[in-house]
């Protein structure tokens, strides 16, 4: 079984069981939701264990009360942050997050135009050395950081291999395009599969339920089986990024 830790709902009061019927067909028996409060709870509870449902939170607004709001989500996604995610104004969002019991997503590096509410959004401040400062201080903090911080990969591997709370995907269209040759050196250097960083992967697509999902997905388990191959990857350490981690963390 696979489960896709990054995905969308377009719109998601129209996902239905036919969406569910094609994902489970390519092998998917759950997907990890991403979108606003109401309409990602009402689809999970519409739609059942199929559906993770993940809060996106807008941290340029975002008080701690909309954390707490939400804590029977599997996780909040935290994105449009008008400063750093390390700046004070954050802190009390991953206080609650802690004692919510509650995983924290982030966007990293490279975020598209998405109109007006991303003008303010600079990729600097999504980094993934970002992410280590907030893992450094909220060590009981599970954290992911989503598209493994495109452009910043190596900074994103460091910061994975360093910090045992933090686990990544490679979701969004940045990552599928990137050579296959450049992961492999990346996440097997010299030919040799770096576990300590791969077994913190999980797999992702950052499509769209309802839009484009059943048509995009097989090439996104495509570009994993071919990395996994490419690298020699163990079957074990496969299925952690298949879906062993993402189990546990959203479960």
């Amino acid at each position: 079984m696979i489960i896709d830790c990054h995905a969308h709902g377009f719109p998601l009061q129209d996902v239905n069981e036919v969406d569910i019927y094609e994902a489970r067909k390519l092998g998917i028996g759950a997907v990890c939701v991403i979108g606003p409060g109401e309409d990602v709870m009402a689809t999970a509870a519409q739609m059942g264990s199929f559906i993770r449902p993940i809060v996106q939170i807008d941290m340029s607004r975002a008080l701690t009360s909309d954390v707490r709001r939400w804590r029977t989500a599997k996780a909040i996604k935290f994105t449009m942050p008008g400063e750093p995610y390390s700046a004070p104004r954050y802190w009390p969002l991953y206080d609650a997050c802690v004692e919510e019991g509650l995983v924290a997503v982030f966007h990293s590096g490279y975020l598209g135009f998405y109109g007006s509410e991303s003008l303010c959004v600079h990729m600097k401040d999504t980094q993934p050395s970002e992410l280590d400062w907030i893992a450094r201080n909220w060590p009981e903090l599970q954290i992911v950081m989503a598209h493994f911080g495109n452009p910043y990969w190596d900074d994103a591997f460091k910061v994975v291999a360093a910090n045992a709370n933090i686990y990544a995907d490679l979701s969004g269209g940045s990552a599928y395009r990137r050579d296959m040759a450049d992961w492999a050196r990346l996440f097997a250097p010299n030919g040799q599969p770096r576990r300590d960083v791969l077994s913190k992967l999980m797999f992702g697509t950052d499509k769209t339920l309802h839009k484009d999902y059943n048509q995009r997905a097989p090439g996104y388990i495509r570009f994993y089986s071919d990395l996994f191959f490419k690298i020699g990857l163990d079957s074990a350490t496969a299925d952690l990024i298949w879906q062993g981690n993402a189990a546990r963390l959203f479960a």
